[in-house]
């Protein structure tokens, strides 16, 4: 009989985006995987790759006591090694309630417990400077008292969010482990020919403020005026609605009409890899307390030449003029900048997209790789008791 796994998201496209490839390498080492998330239409399609899939009440963007507590009281009982040898967490919310979840499940279930793993992609706006002091240590208190207690492990995708999150008192260094992100298709992620007659710039992913987007948009606008139709910008991602930092209507207005832009909409996983190989330059001018960008590694993939805001997940791949460069500010002028200094030197712009390439298709950032250390955590996971140890 197969063992089963779960996997805890707030939200299926980002799971569907991010983490269904893991899921499917569980399917073919035997597991019997189910994804759990807010509902969405996308949900029934799952069953056609052997998947299952079950609704949660959540709400990805704000914490509201009783809704929460209705998550809570959903995976309490899903966290029973009778039911789950194993159960993954996804994203904050799910790591927050889930590791309360898997606190209370410890009480109720004892030993039988499912054993219990997160992955904190990056450390979001929880955290962030501008979010009230009595918040963040709320969240720091609650992830303590039930991942840091619960979780056979965490992990990372850069060094620098592991590192918070031990000196936070949430976990212990033991515990956790830094993977290269998600894993990416490097047989889909390729270097293709490109249009010589024009420098073909991109920003791809979520039209969030944080990421940098305004700023590209200003910056095309400078790009547009220094260079004409030498150079092409493009947008391509999806608006995130409900989202406080998302575009409002005026600045996606500003957008869509842009002479400087041509924003691409949100474009479909499969058309990716060539949409990634048309770009000389890939751009992610992000603010964003980012894990690993998964579009980084996807345009050092195709021999693109990178430019991203200086954050820790960014830098985790990044090593500045060595396989990318970055950016010390996030203003138009400093973007376009630094497009610029790359369309006058095609020969930097050479060097760095292939300094990219070369640590992407070596370094262990492939798929496979990265799934097959999942699936030793998940068999740890699933041979685990309950630890008891406080970690704060």
């Amino acid at each position: 009989m197969p063992r089963a796994l779960l996997h805890v998201c707030n939200d299926l496209p980002y799971w569907n985006a991010h983490r269904r490839a893991v899921a499917l390498y569980a399917r073919d080492a035997g597991w019997e995987v189910t994804i759990a998330t807010a509902p969405h239409p996308a949900a029934s399609e799952l069953a056609q790759l052997g998947l299952h899939h079950l609704e949660l009440p959540i709400d990805r963007f704000q914490l509201r006591p009783r809704d929460d507590l209705r998550l809570l009281a959903a995976l309490v009982p899903l966290l029973n090694a009778r039911r789950f040898a194993a159960a993954h967490l996804f994203t904050m919310k799910p790591l927050l309630i889930g590791g309360l979840a898997a606190r209370i499940a410890g009480l109720i279930h004892g030993p039988h417990r499912s054993g219990v793993i997160g992955t904190v992609a990056g450390i979001g706006r929880g955290f962030a400077a501008d979010v009230a002091g009595w918040k963040s240590a709320a969240l720091r208190h609650g992830l303590a008292l039930g991942l840091g207690r619960t979780a056979s492990a965490l992990t990372f995708e850069n060094p620098g969010d592991r590192d918070f999150f031990v000196a936070s008192g949430i976990i212990d260094t033991a515990r956790t482990h830094v993977l290269p992100g998600a894993g990416i298709d490097l047989d889909l992620f390729v270097p293709r020919p490109r249009d010589p007659s024009v420098v073909t710039v991109l920003f791809a992913g979520r039209l969030l403020r944080a990421k940098g987007v305004l700023e590209f948009i200003a910056a095309a606008d400078l790009l547009r005026e220094r260079f004409g139709t030498q150079v092409r910008m493009l947008v391509a991602g999806p608006h995130t609605n409900g989202d406080p930092d998302g575009l409002d209507q005026t600045e996606r207005r500003m957008l869509e009409q842009s002479d400087a832009v041509s924003y691409l909409g949100a474009v479909p996983m499969e058309r990716m890899p060539e949409l990634m190989a048309s770009a000389d330059i890939f751009v992610l001018p992000t603010r964003y307390p980012e894990g690993l960008p998964r579009v980084l590694l996807e345009a050092a993939g195709t021999r693109a030449a990178l430019i991203a805001g200086d954050v820790d997940g960014v830098r985790a791949f990044i090593a500045d003029r060595v396989t990318g460069l970055l950016l010390p500010r996030i203003d138009a002028h400093t973007i376009a900048d630094a497009i610029g200094s790359l369309i006058t030197d095609p020969g930097l712009r050479r060097q760095l997209g292939d300094a990219a390439f070369r640590k992407v298709t070596q370094g262990g950032y492939d798929i496979g790789s990265v799934a097959a250390r999942f699936l030793r955590l998940y068999d740890e996971a699933a041979g685990a008791t309950p630890t008891t140890t406080a970690t704060g």
